[in-house]
């Protein structure tokens, strides 16, 4: 169960960390009104502020802006923050706080079979409304194993990509994926998915194509 064992709850916890991090320095360089990122305390006051607009007799139009983009429903006896149905669309779509994010596309990725970026985009959008391709590039940035869209297992180290050469047992050699194109020499070993020895220097800026 290879994969099973890619994602232990240790991984797991490595991954979020790296995840949490990355987004944290993501966030110092956006707006703190960004759509795409509402913190836990902001997330609750929408819901606070939802509910006091709806029960409201006049209402102006500030009032009807934000009933057209945001509504709350209860789920599983928790308060959620959607975005209202319209004629296009007869699901329910979720806003994500930044505190669940990880949760959301870590569930998602494995969902859809390890999938890569345009597949959780697609997917996403059908349950959510404020998670970017940004965010799902920032996760796919945190793994170590993915597959490519053709299906081949990959190992990331860093930034850049290596595909198996070849396995004996539960150890793998693994060569750079543009090591014919460019004749890069970069090379990794790994057991039971752990890393033994990696050469991660490489003669050619990264590929991008896995995220």
């Amino acid at each position: 169960m290879e994969g099973l064992q890619i994602f232990s709850k240790s991984v797991i916890a490595a991954l979020k960390k790296e995840f949490n991090d990355k987004l944290e320095r993501l966030l110092s360089r956006k707006k703190s009104n960004s759509a795409y990122f509402i913190s836990r305390s902001r997330y609750e006051d929408f819901i606070t502020e939802i509910n006091v607009i709806k029960s409201k007799y006049n209402k102006d139009f500030e009032d009807y802006k934000m009933l057209n983009n945001y509504d709350v429903i209860e789920t599983n006896g928790r308060r959620k923050l959607v975005k209202p149905k319209d004629d296009s669309s007869s699901n329910v779509k979720f806003y994500v706080a930044t505190d669940e994010l990880f949760g959301v596309l870590h569930t998602m990725h494995i969902l859809f079979n390890h999938a890569n970026k345009d597949v959780m985009d697609s997917e996403i959008k059908t349950k959510y409304c404020n998670v970017s391709k940004e965010v799902i590039k920032l996760y796919l940035s945190c793994l170590k194993f993915m597959l490519s869209r053709n299906g081949e297992r990959l190992l990331k180290l860093g930034d850049f990509t290596f595909t198996r050469r070849f396995s004996q047992g539960t150890r793998c050699n693994w060569v750079c994926y543009t090591h014919n194109e460019h004749g890069c020499q970069a090379t990794a070993y790994t057991e039971h998915n752990d890393l033994l020895y990696a050469n991660n220097e490489h003669n050619h800026p990264p590929t991008e194509f896995f995220v």
